[in-house]
Order: structure tokens, then sequence, then C-alpha cells
């Protein structure tokens, strides 16, 4: 298709193994002022614009797919001398020398809400190439682009973009493998560079002769061949606050952060950067200027580990909650859409401003809490927000009067959501933590712990423990077994189970981590597990309780004694009436049970 000056309106179109000079799919010039809706350009090709060419053009492209489409220069769709606005639009697998995705050449494109997915080049910008153009780029995910030469996400050439709320991830380059800066001014954002890899140089994002203002930015599990795992500059003073740049690698020297040629002194405030000592007499000056406010602690992401998506969300208890500058920040909402400058009640604030303080990195740690008496449930609305809990939440619960006491209160924190509203039911059943979602997905993510002592233990080694889960038909051992160390919970003597007995299934098919911490000191302890399913049921067996009916009655009483002066082991325990687990179901047995008996939690 050719525009020249018109303004056609094209609807539910779709364009396919097409050839040009200009736009493999549509053509657009002189002004023209073309509306694109819910179009698919996959298989064109052209020497500028695979998919679309708009020269001189403002251009409407909505809720179109590019795929496919091979070019010289923006393999999806290709910009000179436009505005266009592109909204919701997904760029994957398209090819080019630039802009695999999206190429802009003295043009000022919106971009908002679009994926560019597994674009390559032989040279620059994988995802996105802006050559002088000042890009608004918003919203917008970046991953597993692929430049053989500069900016694997994004490159960036003589020009002044602002890119805000956007994820780097996976992309890779020669140098740059997430973004790639020359000569620029760009402002980023409430930004996610993740596994990002450069050969050479800046894993996470490579700046020469830039003013780069980068501001609640996020890098973790950025990797690079030589210097700068998570950012490079080379002659440049860019301006870095309230960021976090933690588990970044580099084969030679700056795996969060590298400074190269003579004159590179990056100005860094209010931000998280492992090894840099924090702000003080320990300040590392290698890596610029400090601003004041820097720390140099465990973020504690929800998940970094490298392996899959990565969670940058931050954990309760997180260092960089309440710690970053109000002033350097006038976005009034976070990666995820949620509000900004959210107050956590349990941190004390040490960031800069009048309270509520805005947190470091790309999202904004949100909670609320409910205490629940038996047979009751309730459902969350986190602080700052106006909607019940949502997919993708971070769900903490707390039994925070022992695992086995009738008048149990359960504490329940839901906290980083993504306003996907939905609702979860969150109930405390006598000594069952019940969880249930509307969302079909399963997206969810919850952490129980379930604290106990000394005295809960009656006289049995700590170890012994037990939390169990209720599989529809028995409770089934969830975790038992010795201890090893597991960095990141402080224990004395380790806090990591390991299952005696591999045949002990798991809490459900997405458990992750479980443990037990107990600190010998204090003679208290909990037992965790983290959950990642729609429906689970979870908590601390009822000892004695054998049907389960959630009492212990006569029932239960004709089971124990079935099992009278038997010899039991792991992992069953004579179904559980070895009560204490010493290999016999004895008089010391009895004794516990007996303390259950006619107890009545309720459903």
């Amino acid at each position: 298709m050719r525009n020249l000056g018109g303004a056609p309106l094209v609807t539910d179109c779709t364009f396919t193994g097409n050839s040009a000079v200009h736009g493999g799919g549509i053509y657009s010039y002189c002004s023209s002022t073309p509306t694109v809706d819910g179009c698919t350009f996959t298989g064109n090709s052209a020497d500028y614009g695979g998919g679309i060419n708009n020269n001189a053009s403002d251009a409407t492209v909505l809720n179109s797919t590019f795929t496919d489409n091979v070019t010289l220069r923006g393999g999806g769709i290709y910009n000179t001398y436009s505005t266009p606005t592109i909204n919701n639009c997904t760029f994957s697998s398209n090819s080019a020398d630039c802009g695999g995705g999206m190429n802009n050449e003295n043009s000022d494109p919106n971009v908002t809400n679009c994926v560019f997915n597994a674009n390559t080049v032989s040279e620059y910008g994988g995802g996105m190439r802006n050559f002088g153009s000042n890009a608004t780029v918003t919203d917008c995910a970046f991953s597993g682009n692929t430049a053989n030469e500069y900016g694997g996400g994004m490159y960036n050439n003589d020009n002044e973009p602002m890119i805000t709320n956007c994820s780097f991830i996976g992309n890779s380059a020669h140098d740059g493998g997430g973004m790639y800066n020359y000569r620029s001014n760009p402002t980023v954002t409430n930004c996610i560079f993740s596994s990002n890899a450069a050969d050479l140089f800046g894993g996470g994002m490579y700046t020469r002769y830039d003013n780069l203002t980068i501001t609640n930015c996020s890098f973790s599990t950025n990797a690079s061949g030589w210097f700068g795992g998570g950012m490079y500059n080379q002659e440049v003073d860019p301006t870095v606050t309230n960021c976090i740049l933690w588990g970044n690698t580099a084969v030679s020297s700056g795996s969060q952060l590298f400074n190269g040629g003579t004159s590179s002194t990056p100005v860094i405030s209010y931000s998280d950067i492992e090894d840099c000592g924090g702000s003080g007499a320990g300040w590392n000056s290698a890596l610029g200027t400090d601003g004041g406010g820097n720390i140099d602690a465990d973020p504690l992401f929800v998940d970094a580990d490298g392996i899959g998506e990565n969670n940058l969300r931050l954990h309760a208890g997180s260092p960089c909650i309440d710690a970053g500058d109000n002033s350097a920040i006038s976005e009034t909402t976070d990666r995820d859409g949620n509000p900004r400058k959210v107050n956590d009640p349990a941190t004390t604030d040490t960031g800069s401003g009048t309270a509520p303080i805005v947190d470091m990195g790309a999202y904004e740690f949100l909670q609320a809490i409910a205490k629940l008496m038996r047979g009751q449930s309730a459902t969350l609305i986190p602080n700052g927000q106006s909607g019940p809990p949502t997919k993708d939440a971070q769900v903490y619960f707390e039994n925070i009067s022992g695992p086995i006491l009738l008048q149990s209160l359960v504490r329940v924190r839901q906290y980083n959501t993504d306003l996907h509203y939905s609702s979860y039911a969150f109930s405390f059943m006598g000594i069952t933590l019940m969880v249930e979602t509307t969302l079909a997905d399963g997206r969810f993510f919850a952490t129980i712990k379930i604290p106990f002592n000394k005295v809960d233990l009656g006289g049995n080694n700590w170890k012994l423990f037990d939390l169990r889960y209720w599989n529809g038909n028995t409770w089934t051992l969830a975790v038992r077994g010795n201890t090893q160390d597991s960095p990141g919970h402080l224990g004395p003597a380790g806090d990591r189970f390991v299952d005696e007995a591999p045949t002990i299934p798991p809490l459900s098919s997405d458990l992750g981590d479980y443990g037990v911490y107990w600190n010998p000191m204090t003679e208290k302890g909990f037992v965790w597990a983290n959950v990642d399913h729609t429906t689970d049921f979870a908590g601390v067996w009822l000892l004695g309780d054998f049907e389960p009916d959630y009492d212990v009655d006569l029932s239960d009483l004709s089971v124990f004694v079935m099992w009278w002066n038997a010899s039991c082991g792991m992992p069953d325990y004579c179904e559980g009436a070895d009560l204490d687990h010493n290999g016999r179901v004895d008089l010391e047995d009895f004794a516990r049970f007996a303390q259950n008996c006619f107890r009545h939690p309720g459903i």
C-alpha cells in the first residue's frame, strides 16, 4: 500500500510476502496521516521498513503485529522525519542491518505498551535504533533481541530519548547488551535491566559521550565479557539516583559499574550498589562521586537467580524500602503502575524528603496486613491502592500465636501487585491456612511462615517439627529433615531443610524453597515454604487428627489405638501415631494426643 498525503484507515488487514524499496507492507510519505489498527505484517521485505515505512508522515499504528520482516533499516517499522504514534504492537523475529524491530531517524515517535522480542541486526539496535530521534518509549518490553555490534535491546545516537517503565531482559550485543547510548542525553526511569549480555563492555548498559540521567532502575544478572557487567561509562558523567545494581558480573572488572576513559565520573545518590562500600568513609571512589544515601546491602529481590524471568520486586525487610530520594523522581507510579512513595510502616525511613519516601529500584514495595481469628477470612487491599489484591501478588502468612493453639491468629501480608484486579480470599481455619484465587492463569506466589518455640516442640528436637499440607485426601508431609547452611536466612545452626525421604511429595507442583529456622539462643524458630499455585492448603499438622476432619475425637483415638506399642519410622511414623517420632507408639505419644483430644477448630 502507498499513501501520498492521505489519511486512510486500515483495520484488521494482513500484509504477507510483499517486497519494495520503501515499506514492504505500507509506504506513507508527504504528510500522510494513516491509521493502522489490528493488522499483521509478516514475511515482507524492503530496503527501508520491512513492514511499514513512514517518511514525513505522522502515522498511528495500533494493536498490530510485525513478524519475520526483513530490511536494511527498520525490520518492523522505519520512521524518518516523522512523529508517529505506536501503541500496543508486537515486533518479533524481524531482521535488519539497523533497528531490527524499529528504526527511527530524525523522528520523534511515541511508542507505548509494545513488545520487542527476538529481533536481530548485523549492526545497531536489535530491538530499536534511535538516530537523531527524540523517542518517547513507555511501558515497553525488550527481550531476547540481538545486535552483532551495539545495543541489543536499544541503540541511541545523537538524541534525547525518554525511556520510562520499560524492561530490558535477555538482550545481547558486542557492546551494550541491554542499551547502548552514544552522544545522547537519555532519561531512563523505572526500568529493569536483567540477564542482558555484552561480549566486551556494558552487559546492561553502555554509555559514551552522553549526559545520561537514570532514576529508579534495577540492574541484576547482567554480564559482560570484559568490563561493566551492569553499566559501562566512557567519557561521561551520568546521574544515577534511586537505583539498584546487584548481582551483575564482569569477567575482568567492574561487575556492577565500570568507568572507562579519562573522565568518567558518575554522580551516584541513594542507590544500592554491590561492593560500593556505602556512602561515607567506605565509599568505593572508582564508581564515581558519592552523592550521599548510598548503601551496600542485599536488596532482597523476590527472585534474581538468573534462571528464567527474574523478579526484581522487593521482599519485606529490604534495605531499599523507603530509602530513595523523593526529589529525584517525578513519576507517580512504578514499573508495575503502582503508586510511588508508599510508606512501609515496618521500615524506618532512611531516604531523603518528606514521608512517604520513595523506594530504590524499579518497583515500589506495597503491602496490606490483616489479622484473622480462627474461622475468619479477609480480602486485602494494598496500601496506596483502591482495589483488591491481584495476580503476581506476593503473600506473606505468619501464624503469630504458635502452631497448635485454639486462639491462634494469622497475619496475612499482601504486596507487590500489578493492578490486574481480582480477589483473593485468605482464611484461617483452626491451624490450616487456606488460599484461594479466582485467577485462571495461576500466577501467584506466597510465603507461608509458621513460627514455633520450645513449648510447641513438647520436648522434641526442633528438626522433627513438620510442615504438612492437605492434598485432597490426607495430610501429606512437605518438610522434615536435617539442615544445611543457607545464606540469606540468619541462623546459627543453618536453616534449610533437606528431605530425608526422597519419596515425600512436594507441597504443590509449583513449590519453591522451603525450610526451617531455629535460634538456639532464643529457643524460637519457624517453618516456611514458598508456594506458587492457584489453590493450596498449608499448615502445621494438628497432632492426632488422623482422618483428618479438623478436630481430634474418638475416631482419631481408635486409629491411635491400632498402632499402640508398634515400632515404626519415617516417612509415615505409623500414619502419624508416633507423635514424637522416637520409633515407637507409647505413653509419651498418648500424652501428646490427649493434649489435643476433643479440640474442634472447625472448618
